[in-house]
């Protein structure tokens, strides 16, 4: 099986050069920039994308509030400095961000009856009510297979 670049180019991806739309980078300051021993070295970005070939990364620099095109990256692939949640900070933990709450009506294909429970109604009739549960999604979200 190929995928569409391999079937378009005729040449295989390198996997190692992928990675997260939005991450933090930090791209190479040349030296010839550099006109102090303590400048800094690198500029911080996120990462918006490729060139056609791979060469080279769309970087938005967050201090010149510009995209570049640069070949010397390091990247931070679990730092997204974009995302912002209300109420956060660095030391929290994130990993309920997929909770679902209970009564929402959401993803209806999704939602699994767990049990019925018998109210009387005001006529003394029967009136059954259907108490609906949605799964949550994993806590560790690498532990989820896609099949």
């Amino acid at each position: 099986m190929s995928i569409p670049y391999h079937t378009w180019t005729g040449r295989s991806v390198n996997w190692e050069v992928l990675c997260p739309f939005g991450c933090l980078t930090y791209s190479l300051i040349p030296k010839e920039n550099s006109n102090f021993k303590l400048t800094p070295t690198a500029e911080r970005g996120i990462m918006l994308g490729y060139e056609n070939d791979f060469s080279s990364y769309h970087i938005f620099k967050l201090d010149k509030k510009k995209v570049v095109c640069v070949q010397d990256v390091k990247f931070e692939k679990f730092s997204f400095p974009g995302w912002r949640m209300e109420d956060t900070t660095e030391d929290q933990d994130a990993s309920n961000i997929f909770d679902i709450p209970k009564n929402s009506s959401m993803y209806p294909e999704t939602i699994s009856f767990t049990k019925s429970q018998n109210l009387k109604a005001p006529n003394n009739q029967v009136k059954t009510t259907v108490i609906k549960e949605i799964p949550k999604a994993p806590r560790d979200i690498n532990s989820y297979q896609l099949s």
